[in-house]
């Protein structure tokens, strides 16, 4: 895995965490804290809401063959993982 796709993932595993019901001001503090770290951070995370506010209003019917919703350069992938519900899964430690 590339340093982007690590920063990526770490993203992602943040915004999920964010969605448990047991998100703190801890957690919170701590994502703040790692979004601080770097540039990269920020808009990997930022990246991925983004990504994630829009698939969750976008129907899976409007995605090309290509597999993206046009003109919004999200994947039917990430649609996918952002229109999961997190809320009910134990959330990961790290």
């Amino acid at each position: 895995m590339t340093r982007a796709q690590d920063i990526e993932a770490k993203a992602a595993e943040w915004l999920m965490r964010r969605e448990q019901p047991r998100w703190s001001e801890a957690d919170q503090a701590a994502l703040a804290g790692w979004l601080e770290k770097s540039i990269a951070h920020k808009a990997a995370f930022w990246r991925l809401e983004h990504t994630c506010s829009l698939a969750r209003y976008q129907p899976i019917a409007q995605f090309d063959r290509s597999n993206h919703l046009p003109g919004a350069g999200v994947s039917r992938q990430k649609a996918a993982l952002c229109a999961m519900d997190f809320s009910s899964q134990p959330a990961n430690a790290a």
